[in-house]
């Protein structure tokens, strides 16, 4: 009834999560002024419970997309809390550090704990690395639900550049090669490559200028995509005035028909070995 009031004491109290009785350790009714608790015949007594439910902390990592530079990469993240009186606020590191190939970064938490969010090295080769930041804290684990999710570090190909030299010539019989002025540039880090002109024509006409790369033994090719800057090896038709003079041939007369039995006869301005084409 309004007219009555109860003065109880309890004894209970819960810090870390979990769940503990909230026991009831004395009652007293009064109507009014007056204690009428002995009176009461049927006074029941229902102790409560105190229940602190773990701080629920997500860790979510950014996505991250790097073209290729020999070096291994990290990605960051973003630290919420999830539950609790600071339910959505973010957190930012104080602190960062190193253990081993793997970045530390380190929060304060408003419990006066310390979270520490451990991001490991992706990489350095082309591809796509998926891994789950590891996540501690300084005080009791059970105070805490740590949800860390899937993070993926991308790395793509680097472009190089293969250049190769041109050159041109009158035909002559002999092939055209270009070897000097081959190069490749862009390499990262330290990467090697070599270059090697390959490209040749004999005949009247043009080609390009072609390569073959040889990778350095610490290098991957699929690191890299290949831009080609080719030069153009070209034979020209030759101008020169070509001179076939067959040399004379006699006897003395003998009722017969002279007929050359081998051609006998002088050229001039004939590249290489053409003269058997000819022939």
């Amino acid at each position: 009834p309004s007219y009555l009031t109860c003065q109880a004491t309890v004894a209970g109290d819960q810090t870390n999560a979990g769940t503990t009785d909230n026991v009831i350790t004395g009652c007293a009714i009064y109507h009014g002024d007056e204690d009428i608790t002995a009176s009461l015949t049927a006074l029941t007594r229902q102790n409560g419970t105190l229940t602190v439910a773990p701080l629920r902390i997500g860790i979510v990592p950014t996505d991250r997309s790097v073209e290729y530079d020999g070096n291994g990469k990290w990605a960051a993240s973003t630290v919420t809390y999830v539950n609790g009186g600071s339910a959505g606020e973010t957190l930012t590191f104080y602190d960062f550090g190193a253990s081993g190939s793997d970045h530390l970064f380190y929060y304060a938490l408003n419990t006066g704990d310390t979270l520490t969010v451990s991001m490991p090295q992706c990489g350095p080769d082309k591809g796509e690395y998926e891994f789950t930041p590891g996540c501690s804290v300084s005080g009791a684990e059970g105070n805490y639900i740590l949800a860390a999710a899937i993070g993926k570090v991308t790395i793509t190909p680097a472009e190089v550049t293969v250049t190769t030299g041109s050159a041109s010539k009158a035909y002559d019989g002999y092939e055209l090669t270009k070897a000097d002025g081959a190069e490749i540039t862009g390499l990262k880090g330290y990467d090697t490559a070599t270059v090697t002109a390959t490209g040749s024509i004999t005949n009247v006409g043009s080609a390009a200028n072609t390569y073959a790369i040889a990778w350095g033994s610490s290098t991957s090719s699929a690191n890299y995509t290949v831009t080609e800057n080719l030069g153009t090896l070209t034979v020209t038709t030759n101008s020169t005035p070509i001179t076939i003079t067959l040399k004379p041939k006699s006897k003395v007369y003998d009722g017969t028909a002279l007929y050359p039995d081998d051609l006998d006869f002088d050229y001039d301005g004939l590249p290489n070995d053409d003269l058997w084409i000819m022939l």
